[in-house]
């Protein structure tokens, strides 16, 4: 069930990797627009993917955002927020759910072909 789920999440970690990447883009852009790196809330660009995956993940590290542009990377934070970790958290659970369904559908399907199996294979023990 586990490798159906993995194997069921490819286009939903496609999106999700792009959207972290779009938001770790415009983070470490509007950060280094502070000039001083006081102000310059991600390091690198591994930082601010960094600092996108942590938001998603429930991360609110909204205290240092600089002097550049404060409501954008507050606009964005929320964006990042809403649409990573609500809208994209819940397609995962119903991804999830809808794979756990269809295992569980094939599971009983499965169980009775498996003791049809059984009983062909025995079936010499039974006297005619």
């Amino acid at each position: 069930m586990i490798v159906q789920v993995i194997f069921d999440m490819k286009h939903f970690l496609t999106v999700l990797f792009i959207t972290i990447i779009a938001f770790a883009d415009a983070f470490y852009s509007l950060s280094f627009a502070n000039k001083n790196p006081k102000e310059q809330f991600v390091t690198g660009f591994w930082d601010s993917i960094l600092y996108t995956y942590n938001m998603c993940l429930g991360s609110y590290d909204t205290k240092d955002i600089g002097t550049v542009a404060p409501l954008m990377v507050l606009f964005l934070f929320f964006a990042c927020t809403l649409f990573n970790m609500i809208v994209m958290f819940n397609l995962l659970i119903a991804i999830i759910s809808e794979t756990f369904g269809d295992v569980n559908s094939n599971a009983d399907q499965a169980g009775m072909q498996e003791k049809a199996s059984l009983i062909a294979e025995n079936s010499y023990l039974v006297s005619k």
